[in-house]
């Protein structure tokens, strides 16, 4: 499920994501680490969380087609999981899997170095895809590390309860997303929604936004890209 493609199976104004979860220990406790594709842009992305109820929140946030988990391990029984050996999920073979991808000598230059269990996840993520695709992936080119402080948190039942993307009564256009989606391509939707599903704390990074928009609404040029727009697929 989380690796189709066809434009005809896919809702074009969602993200459909295939991901993997993986705890691993250390001197500080059980650390989880996740990654998750879009296979059809290629976005590749990793987190690493200190805690299980943490994990969940980012479950919640992304809510994956299909879950990758390491057999027999903490998170066997998730939603959407397939359960992989062990061996899918070691370290080392990930680094290698990893670095072969995207042509590089080592993983420091995408911010994930240190996360482990991170890479562990993304590993068996990326050997999953290149054995149900049964072809070269260049359009997977680098890996997007993410960390919690850069966004407002929020556990699981509060993402539930504010009703961004998801309806407790059912009703898509009850929804944060439904209200605010004007967006004219199905690309505008998939990042309103990934800002709205992960509010950033960066005040540089929202006022650069903002003066976009801005820009756009002052010099009255919003209407016409808008019509635009809605040409691209």
């Amino acid at each position: 499920p989380g690796t189709v493609t066809d434009d005809g199976l896919l809702d074009e104004r969602r993200d459909t994501l295939v991901a993997a979860a993986f705890a691993g220990g250390g001197r500080a406790g059980t650390r989880h680490g996740l990654a998750w594709l879009e296979l059809a842009s290629g976005r590749f992305s990793v987190v690493e969380v200190e805690d299980r109820a943490a994990l969940d929140a980012e479950l919640e946030r992304l809510r994956p087609a299909e879950l990758l988990v390491c057999e027999g391990g903490e998170h066997d029984g998730l939603p959407q999981a397939r359960a992989r050996a062990p061996w899918h999920f070691e370290v080392g073979t990930a680094t290698r899997l990893l670095t072969a991808q995207f042509g590089v000598k080592d993983l420091d230059g995408y911010g994930c170095a240190d996360l482990p269990c991170a890479i562990a996840a993304a590993g068996a993520l990326l050997q999953y895809v290149q054995e149900t695709q049964r072809a070269a992936l260049p359009h997977l080119a680098g890996l997007v590390t993410e960390r919690r402080d850069e966004a407002v948190l929020m556990d699981a039942a509060t993402r539930r309860n504010l009703e961004l993307e998801q309806s407790l009564s059912g009703r898509p256009d009850c929804t944060l997303a439904g209200v605010l989606d004007r967006t004219a391509t199905p690309m505008g939707a998939r990042e309103l929604r990934r800002w709205i599903a992960r509010p950033l704390r960066d005040d540089a990074v929202l006022r650069r936004r903002l003066h976009a928009v801005r820009t756009l609404v002052e010099r009255r040029g919003a209407a016409a890209l808008h019509e635009h727009l809605r040409g691209i697929g």
